[in-house]
């Protein structure tokens, strides 16, 4: 028997090799042994019988078939047959966990790649969402002169800000302003493409006001609630956006000060002279020593309608009021090594070489409107001369303006009230830009 069980032993091995419950089995078996040997025993102590009488009641082959029975019911259990329908399950089991932790992998690539692909459609959305505020000064309508321009764009450029808008300068008439002056601290010009297919207004005009009140009182973007506004403006809005209550918060600090010193804050981020520029006027600066104050002496003599402006408005100052102007800068110009006088008057120009002679530094650019006279054919050198002569307002040490923005918009870059002066009507008052 024993031997017997040893043989089935190795037969179970054999046959469930490999299976998890092999020591159970044999433990299982090796007890029901022992029960059937512990019966054979308590039926022959009870009943007195010989071993040999208990095996003819109980024989051994009996009792092997009882065993067997067993042995086959587990073997049914853990039966070939049942085993390859049990390790499917077992290997479902794991392919599902497999199969769950790879969908949860997938799903959580994916969960990745979408956040991802957010990120990037958030960057792309917040850069098709950007909005704009175009500077627009172009040959289809006019732009009025150099010293309004200059003042509409510094007032773009604080809506800009304000609005949360990108700002963007189109000058190009009579000729494109980036052939004189570039972006310094800012940079205002973008590709025409990126403006491609968006929604658009245009607001204001030459001595337009219409858009005033939105920008004192209103939501600028909730009026034109346009992803780009074509602004035509030389209307100075600084103090007008800065006491919009919507805005107070949002005004950056360099024009959140007096009129004057916001403009030259706003237009020195804005520009820089070019290098064409920087070397011209380098050039008609020689011999002049900046450091020295009352070297340079200068003034803006604005005559208006005269044979050189045959279109301009009325007059402003007359050519007999000019000798006061001499004048007054005699004294001056005596102590000073050059004299500079920017003018719209060729007239005037020959007047004060006249009068001060080989002192007398004189551009020899252009005289022209640069708006009134865009489409004549010198309008670009025109162009150039009113912003050279502007730059060279900017070191004076003793300055004459007339009631020009041109002149005035040069002493708000200038940036002092020492020795500063107006000319009007033949007389010459001290100019105060503010404290």
């Amino acid at each position: 028997m024993r031997s017997w069980i040893l043989d089935w032993e190795r037969r179970g091995r054999s046959t469930h090799k490999g299976v998890s419950m092999k020591r159970l089995e044999g433990q299982v078996l090796l007890l029901m042994v022992l029960s059937a040997f512990v019966v054979v025993v308590f039926i022959n102590h009870v009943t007195k019988k010989d071993p040999v009488a208990v095996q003819r009641e109980l024989s051994l082959r009996e009792l092997k078939q009882l065993i067997k029975e067993q042995i086959h019911a587990e073997e049914r259990y853990l039966s070939p047959e049942k085993q390859s329908q049990s390790k499917p399950k077992i290997q479902n089991d794991n392919v599902l966990r497999e199969e769950s932790k790879e969908k949860r992998k997938k799903t959580f690539t994916s969960l990745e790649k979408t956040e991802s692909s957010h990120e990037i459609t958030s960057i792309r959305s917040d850069a098709s969402k950007k909005r704009y505020i175009v500077h627009l000064c172009d040959s289809t309508r006019a732009c009025a002169g150099w010293g309004d321009r200059q003042r509409g764009v510094v007032a773009a450029y604080l809506l800009a800000i304000v609005t949360n808008r990108v700002f963007v300068l189109n000058m190009t008439s009579p000729c494109p302003v980036r052939n004189f002056l570039k972006p310094h601290k800012y940079h205002w010009e973008i590709p025409d493409s990126e403006l491609a297919g968006k929604s658009a207004i245009t607001v204001g005009g030459v001595r337009a006001t219409d858009y005033h009140k939105v920008a004192r009182f209103q939501d600028f973007n909730k009026i034109y609630n346009y992803d780009v506004i074509y602004l035509r403006s030389n209307s100075d809005l600084l103090n007008i956006i800065k006491s919009n209550p919507l805005y107070k918060k949002k005004i950056p600090d360099w024009a959140n000060t007096y009129r004057h010193r916001a403009f030259k804050n706003g237009w020195e981020k804005l520009m820089t002279p070019t290098n064409h520029m920087t070397k011209r006027l380098n050039a008609l600066l020689k011999g002049v020593d900046l450091l020295k104050q009352g070297d340079l002496v200068c003034a803006h003599v604005r005559i208006g309608k005269n044979a050189q402006l045959t279109n301009d408005s009325p007059n402003r100052n007359s050519i007999e009021s000019v000798d006061a102007l001499w004048d007054f800068l005699s004294p001056y110009v005596k102590n000073a090594t050059r004299m500079f006088i920017a003018t719209d008057s060729m007239e005037v120009r020959a007047l004060a070489r006249k009068r001060f002679g080989k002192k007398t530094l004189d551009s020899g650019g252009t005289i022209i409107h640069i708006d009134r006279q865009r489409k004549s054919g010198s309008a670009c050198d025109g162009f150039e001369t009113a912003i050279l002569e502007q730059l060279i307002l900017t070191k004076c040490h003793v300055l004459v303006v007339s009631a020009s923005n041109f002149s005035i918009r040069g002493a708000f870059l200038r940036g002092t009230n020492d020795k500063l002066f107006m000319f009007r009507n033949a007389t010459i008052t001290p100019f105060n830009m503010g404290t």
